[in-house]
């Protein structure tokens, strides 16, 4: 099978281990090695050599996986002499970190924004992960995505780190805040350069301030202005900011979602339903089904919520 890249493969140098009666490649990930001479680091045409079954198979399922790619099988393939890829260029947000280490930022560095919130440290009692992943660390493989950890230099082997909470690192927030909040800790790994996303400048409705994304997060933030001091916490559902003390943001932990303020989670329906303005109202559901209401009691549904938190 014949491919074209954007980007060089990345080759290690790797050994054959035995475990039972399975053999298995174990590989060297602390760095790269190019055993042709810069021919992988410069040509963007790469030959894949299979048995002819697992070929067929393979193109078979990558063309029920995308019609696309299976009108692509079908056309010419023609290779560009001439064509060369571009040197690889490292972006910041790809590098591990060491979790010990904070990358502090002034406020003229336009780069990164600042902030003055960076006063805990990871929990030193916390079971380690690491991961190896070949193509970018996302939350349905990566193991430090999954439990919700930032990948670490020396420990995790992965390639073209993309994990969010690096980028959330190395501006200056720890990972043990950015799991505080969980309407942050659902949004974060569907956000495509979170980097650039946090940077946003939002507007504060009471008094008109400008405030840089990352300086509300996470949690509340009170308005800097001190006659004001309203509260805000920012909702990554809906992106954009929620005044705690006229609409507050009610993120719902079994929805995994932020819902109107005024809801409440039964715990019969496993729905939110619209509860009031004093959250007195009965779950319709629950109470066409059984003529009375048997949806939690408000102390039980904030359990469930963020809305009075």
């Amino acid at each position: 099978m014949r491919v074209e890249v954007n980007q060089a493969p990345k080759m290690y140098v790797g050994t054959k281990g035995l475990t039972g009666s399975t053999h298995h490649a174990v590989y060297s990930r602390g760095s790269a090695v190019d055993l042709t001479h810069d021919q992988i680091a410069s040509s963007p045409y790469h030959y894949i050599q299979f048995r002819a079954v697992c070929g067929n198979k393979i193109r078979s399922l990558l063309s029920e996986f995308d019609p696309v790619l299976g009108e692509l099988f079908k056309r010419p393939y023609i290779e560009d002499s001439t064509k060369t890829l571009r040197p690889a260029t490292r972006q910041l947000y790809n590098v591990l970190l060491d979790p010990s280490i904070r990358l502090h930022t002034d406020q003229n560095n336009n780069s990164a924004p600042t902030c003055d919130r960076v006063t805990s440290v990871e929990d030193p009692s916390q079971v380690i992960v690491n991961c190896s992943c070949t193509a970018g660390c996302s939350d349905s493989l990566c193991n430090c995505c999954i439990s919700g950890v930032t990948c670490t230099e020396g420990i995790c082997g992965c390639v073209g780190c993309c994990n969010p909470l690096n980028v959330l690192h190395q501006l200056g927030l720890p990972t043990a805040q950015a799991r505080t909040d969980p309407c942050l800790m659902e949004n974060i790994y569907q956000i495509s350069r979170l980097d650039c996303y946090v940077k946003t400048r939002l507007t504060l409705e009471c008094c008109g301030l400008g405030i840089l994304l990352f300086n509300c997060i996470p949690g509340e933030f009170q308005c800097p202005n001190p006659t004001c001091r309203a509260r805000y916490k920012y909702s990554w559902c809906s992106a954009q900011l929620c005044n705690e003390d006229v609409m507050p943001r009610n993120h719902c932990l079994k929805c995994a979602r932020c819902t109107d303020y005024r809801n409440l989670h039964c715990q019969n329906c496993n729905v939110c339903y619209f509860a009031g303005l004093c959250k007195t109202f009965k779950c319709p559901m629950c109470h066409n089904k059984e003529g009375a209401c048997s949806s939690p009691e408000p102390d039980e549904s904030e359990m469930d919520s963020d809305s009075e938190a």
